[in-house]
């Protein structure tokens, strides 16, 4: 007799910025860990950069995952800061050296994804993930979304959920 051990789907969430970024590691649906990790703003881009790579790389050496889900910066946060993009291109050169899949999703990807509207607002979503997931209610704080440090939060949990999501097949 053959028995096939199901692996489980471990996925690292990302919603970077260039001092702060969300962190979220779900496991079949299970959030295991979530945090906002901070870069000091104080230092030249390269140390930011490597400040990055050095959060980001603890993270995969402890909790090993298998997929990597990153917001993928909208056209105008581009031009606004190449920093971003480079941070957001570090941690994907990382997932790919730790043989990792990626996924890069965008804002509107999200909410449509969420709730059918790629128009949709912040508290929208949230109300909506909030009826299907109650307990978030203990994590995520709507008045807190509106601080750009929680905002970071709330973004990786979402991206990290999005998988999730009615059975979503964003991965395949």
């Amino acid at each position: 007799m053959n028995y096939k051990i199901k692996q489980p789907k471990r996925i690292l969430a990302v919603d970077p910025g260039t001092r702060y970024f969300g962190v979220v590691v779900i496991e079949d649906g299970e959030l295991i860990y979530y945090g906002v990790k901070t870069i000091k703003t104080n230092q030249p881009p390269q140390k930011r950069i490597n400040e990055a790579k050095a959060i980001i790389q603890k993270l995969i050496d402890l909790y090993q995952p298998h997929t990597l889900i990153i917001k993928k910066p909208k056209p105008h946060w581009s031009r606004q800061s190449k920093l971003l993009l480079k941070i957001t291109g570090v941690i994907k050169e990382m997932a790919k050296a730790n043989r990792m899949r990626i996924k890069n999703i965008t804002p509107d990807q999200v909410r449509e994804r969420i709730c059918g509207n790629a128009k949709a607002n912040k508290n929208e979503m949230l109300n909506v993930l909030l009826q299907k997931y109650p307990a978030l209610r203990i994590i995520i704080d709507i008045n807190k979304t509106k601080d750009i440090y929680w905002n970071h939060l709330f973004g990786a949990i979402v991206l990290g959920i999005l998988v999730f999501y009615k059975n979503d097949e964003i991965l395949k």
